[in-house]
């Protein structure tokens, strides 16, 4: 076994995890849940980047709304411990994303 192997062993297991504790908060990753099952996550992840042009989804706001955007597919890209896993094009859509729907959150919740 490798180490991309390991590493890409250990991100599936986390998305895994984040998948059960969104739904500890009642929230549904049921297409997440379903890609990440079906191809795996980094696969999933890949996937999503190819067919969208500016984020990986709507689940990022919707998690950072109820107060965890920690929980969202791009926070899990953007660890530093994953990042060798993706393209620099995927962790900046994810950064990207992450940021964006963290102050649309709080934005959101100031402007009513």
């Amino acid at each position: 076994m490798d180490d991309m192997d390991d590493l890409a062993r250990r991100f599936n297991a986390a998305a895994l995890a984040q998948i059960d504790e969104r739904k500890a908060i009642r929230d549904d990753p049921s297409v997440w849940e379903r890609m990440v099952r079906e191809q795996g996550a980094v696969s999933a992840v890949h996937a999503l980047y190819r067919q969208r042009e500016t984020r990986f989804g709507d689940g990022g706001e919707r998690l950072a709304r109820k107060g965890h955007p920690d929980l969202s597919v791009e926070a899990l890209v953007i660890r530093e411990e994953f990042r060798e896993l993706f393209s620099p094009e995927e962790i900046d859509m994810a950064k990207r994303g992450h940021d964006a729907d963290v102050w649309t959150a709080a934005h959101r919740e100031v402007l009513g």
